[in-house]
C-alpha cells in the first residue's frame, strides 16, 4: 500500500529528446529553476525597461550534471520530496 501511495508522486519520463518547455519549476516561491536548466528566477527581480520587462535570469551553479553512457536511460521526478533523478 505504501508504495502505490509513493508511486503516484513519481512522473518517469523515458525518451531520447530534453524539451525544457515540458520540465518542471522547482522552487519556493521565492526562488525557482527548472530542472535541468542553466539558470535560476527570483522573484521580484526583473530586467528590462518599460512594458518590456522580463524575469532575470541568474546564472545557477546548482546545475551538475554528469556525463554517463548507459545503453538506455531515463528521467523521475518525485513532487512528493522535491526530487529529480537521471539514470
Amino acid at each position: 500500500m505504501y508504495k502505490q501511495f509513493q508511486d503516484q508522486f513519481r512522473l518517469p519520463w523515458n525518451g531520447s529528446v530534453l524539451d525544457y518547455r515540458m520540465m518542471p519549476y522547482v522552487g519556493n516561491g521565492h526562488v525557482a529553476t527548472v530542472v535541468f536548466s542553466d539558470f535560476i528566477y527570483m522573484n521580484g527581480l526583473y530586467n528590462g525597461e518599460n512594458g518590456t520587462s522580463h524575469r532575470a535570469r541568474i546564472p545557477s551553479t546548482l546545475n551538475w550534471q554528469f556525463l554517463i553512457h548507459p545503453s538506455s536511460s531515463s528521467f523521475t521526478l518525485n513532487v512528493s520530496s522535491g526530487t529529480n533523478f537521471y539514470y
